[in-house]
């Protein structure tokens, strides 16, 4: 009877130490998409870069894409909604909604954006290497 009771210990633990993994993994990686829209808000290049899987096939196009942004516009993002709907041990799907307003800058369509941030674990860190847009809506 004491062995049943060593073996439902170390199931419990081994489990509730992977839920928690999980649980902690879900929390990086969102906050993983607060900093990207952070540094976008910020205009920050380099802290923007380091949200991007740098294998992504398009790090080198955001570096430019975004210089080129932050150089014409001062935009204001706001994240509305964000969730993790799935994650394993390398890669997760993480759904956005976030609004964009243009502060200053020549012609721009203030929006509101609905994605999917494709994530991947770099050296034990959460990354951005792909995302998709699933729609845009213009919003005043």
């Amino acid at each position: 009877m004491k062995n049943h009771k060593i073996y439902f210990l170390f199931l419990f633990l081994l489990i509730s130490s992977t839920f928690l993994g999980c649980l902690d993994d879900k929390e990086a990686c969102i906050e993983l998409v607060k900093e990207n829209l952070k540094a976008a808000e910020e205009e920050n290049v380099d802290a923007y870069l380091k949200t991007i899987d740098p294998n992504s096939p398009s790090y080198a196009m955001t570096k430019s894409v975004m210089t080129n942004l932050f150089n014409m516009y001062d935009l204001e993002y706001k994240l509305i909604d964000v969730s993790v709907s799935e994650i394993d041990e390398q890669s997760a799907k993480v759904r956005v909604v976030f609004t964009t307003r243009k502060i200053k800058g020549p012609q721009f369509n203030n929006n509101k954006v609905s994605a999917v941030h494709y994530l991947t674990k770099v050296n034990d860190e959460w990354k951005i290497n792909s995302s998709v847009v699933n729609n845009i809506e213009s919003i005043q």
